[in-house]
């Protein structure tokens, strides 16, 4: 993704427009696709409230899920 390493891209931009009309609207900002560190870490620079992809998790079944991310034992 060209946008997490060029600060000046449109597509940098183009996310960063999108984020701070959903922050105005108090909308919560959730990133799909995230698979690197360096994609986590632009997105928090634009102040992103959450991100979801292979660099967390690949997918898994919701029972698993259940277990590993809600259960009250973690």
């Amino acid at each position: 993704m060209q946008a997490r390493t060029n600060k000046d891209s449109n597509q940098r931009k183009i996310l960063e427009v999108i984020i701070e009309m959903a922050k105005k609207m108090n909308m919560t900002t959730v990133a799909e696709g995230i698979e690197t560190a360096d994609s986590e870490q632009m997105l928090k620079e634009l102040s992103c409230d959450y991100g979801q992809g292979y660099y967390y998790s690949k997918p898994i079944p919701v029972a698993e899920f259940k277990e590993k991310f809600l259960s009250e034992n973690q």
